[in-house]
Formats: structure tokens, C-alpha cells, sequence
């Protein structure tokens, strides 16, 4: 038998618990990328990495889920946002939405390590849940 200690909520811990929630929306992440280089990040909420993790399974491909990290990646990251970057990936852009500067200024390889730590930090193992949802 697991013999996990079980413990009643009370109203002041549910309280503390919607603090805590709305306190994680506003708090900035430091996200390491490579070489001692990080990217100031906003947390995203779990219900908006569910609605864009949704669809992956063992199929999808890693450009796949690049395209999908481009968008959170840029408007989780204030750093990307502004005129100056803007002006500066205005010719490799082109036509492209501007959450494509996402993948002017980063290689796709930071894109996925970006887009996986803002997973982490917001709760979501991305492992573990492709796991319960195949499982379900």
C-alpha cells in the first residue's frame, strides 16, 4: 500500500496557492543558452504550452516543433520585442510575422532549449506528459 501522507486544504492554502499563481505571471526568467549566455523570459501559463503542445506526438519532427517554440519563444522574451531589433531583422523578415525575428536572431537550436526550459519552468514535463496522454 503507498502510505502517502494525504493533507486537507484549507481556505488559506488555496489562497496562498492563487498568490503564488498570479505571482508566477509576472516573474521574469533568467534561461541559460549556451555558453554561459542567458534570455530574460516571461513564465507562460500551463493552460497556453497545453493549447500549442496539444497536437505533438512520437511523429513530430524537430522543425515542427521549432515552428511551434518560434511564437512562444517571442512573446514570452521582451528582449525581442522593439523597434531597434525590429528595424535590424527588418530585410531577412520580409514579408514574415514579426514572431519570426525569434528565428533571425536565435539558431534552432536555441529556439528548442529556450522553448523547453520555458516548459520546465512552468510545470510542464513534456515527457511525462506525451507519456500520460499515449497512455490514456
Amino acid at each position: 500500500m503507498n502510505k502517502t501522507k494525504t493533507k486537507k486544504l484549507t481556505f488559506k492554502d488555496l489562497i496562498a496557492k492563487k498568490l503564488a499563481k498570479d505571482e508566477k505571471k509576472t516573474k521574469i526568467v533568467e534561461i541559460p543558452i549556451f555558453d554561459g549566455e542567458t534570455v530574460e523570459c516571461k513564465i507562460p501559463s500551463q493552460k497556453e504550452l497545453f493549447s500549442l503542445l496539444e497536437n505533438l506526438n512520437e511523429d513530430t519532427t524537430t522543425d515542427e516543433l521549432v515552428d511551434i517554440y518560434i511564437g512562444l519563444v517571442y512573446k514570452y522574451c521582451p528582449l525581442l520585442h522593439g523597434k531597434e531589433i525590429e528595424e535590424q531583422c527588418k530585410e531577412e523578415l520580409g514579408n514574415l510575422p514579426k514572431e519570426y525575428i525569434t528565428n533571425v536572431v536565435f539558431e534552432d537550436t536555441e529556439i528548442l532549449k529556450i522553448g523547453n526550459e520555458l516548459c520546465k519552468v512552468a510545470g510542464i514535463d513534456q515527457k511525462k506528459l506525451s507519456g500520460e496522454v499515449k497512455n490514456s
